[in-house]
């Protein structure tokens, strides 16, 4: 007796109570993204499948147990309608069979959507590409031209929040990029920023901003009680958690919601949207490079983390300093 001797109605019973009831993988409440996870879900469209892939391979073992397990519910479920089609007395004439015919239509849910509702809320923030230098050697006309372009880029029109700006300028040490800073589910963020329209992203509330100047691990934040939105690039969309040197714990060691006040949203729009791009970008492409070629073996001059090189040695005779042997990177006392 085989199972293809079925009729095709049967089949496609079965197939049909199959589809219907796929199994579910059960992510229990501890179960959380890591944050190389919901890195790689932010930074492209694909990001979610390969996460998923990984995920997949990671749980095989789960998986083929559902897989098994939902098998046996088919058999019991079917038998006898198997049985009575193929005038069969045993079904292990053609129990393994059937097992393979319904492991070909058996699709694990990785439930991803159900794991990362066990995420909190990540801090994000957005770089708006304007970019201000240390305000210690400002003349008082470049210090209220700084003031004027912040405000300019914020859609700020009256005088009321320049107390702030000025706070904000004078105490961001080294200068950086100026940022808004939000806490967002990254399930829901990832459906926004994917979107094919063109859009702003808004903001209101108790909105955080601040400059921060990621290459020195430095910067200021204030909280200012306004409305705006900006042409939305997701470029320039960042993790906070995939900065290096970020400013909310590397810098501030802040608590996890302290940007919560920040109402995020988007909106659409008919109109062509201009878009600068960050130049963050190209800092953190950098130092995965640098990362990349460290986890090869080898090290990169000009790569001033000192934990990326494996062979240091102080040099006492001036200019004194450490000096990679491999290298030749060079950090001056």
């Amino acid at each position: 007796k085989t199972i293809f001797e079925l009729s095709e109605s049967l089949k496609n019973e079965i197939i049909s109570e199959i589809e219907k009831n796929q199994p579910q993988i059960y992510w229990d409440y501890n179960d959380d993204l890591s944050k190389e996870n919901i890195e790689k879900i932010m930074s492209s469209e694909d990001g979610l499948n390969d996460v998923e892939n990984e995920l997949w391979d990671l749980n095989i073992d789960c998986i083929c147990d559902l897989e098994l397990e939902r098998g046996k519910e088919l058999l019991s479920e079917f038998e006898y309608k198997i049985n009575e089609e193929l005038n069969s007395e045993d079904s292990e004439e053609w129990e393994e069979e059937f097992r393979d015919f319904a492991r070909e239509h058996i699709r694990v849910d990785m439930n991803l959507k159900g794991l990362m509702r066990n995420n909190r809320d990540e801090v994000f923030f957005y770089d708006t590409c304007e970019e201000f230098g240390d305000q210690c050697f400002n003349s008082a006309m470049d210090k209220y031209n700084d003031l004027r372009r912040i405000k300019k880029t914020l859609g700020i029109k009256t005088n009321k929040l320049d107390a702030k700006i000025r706070e904000l300028l004078n105490n961001a040490s080294y200068g950086g990029n100026l940022v808004v800073y939000f806490a967002a589910n990254v399930m829901t963020l990832r459906d926004c920023v994917f979107r094919k329209d063109k859009q702003f992203i808004t903001f209101k509330g108790n909105v955080s901003i601040a400059i921060t100047n990621t290459c020195n691990g430095s910067g200021y934040n204030v909280d200012i009680q306004h409305s705006f939105k900006l042409p939305f690039n997701p470029e320039n969309l960042f993790y906070e958690d995939t900065i290096k040197y970020n400013y909310s714990w590397k810098v501030c060691g802040m608590y996890r919601d302290w940007c919560s006040g920040t109402d995020w949203g988007f909106e659409l729009t008919t109109k062509k949207v201009e878009t600068k791009e960050s130049s963050l970008t190209a800092s953190i492409a950098k130092d995965r490079e640098y990362k990349r070629v460290f986890e090869s073996g080898k090290c990169t001059f000009g790569d001033m983390d000192f934990r990326r090189h494996r062979n240091v040695v102080y040099v006492n005779e001036y200019p004194c300093g450490n000096r990679c042997t491999d290298c030749g990177t060079f950090w001056i006392d």
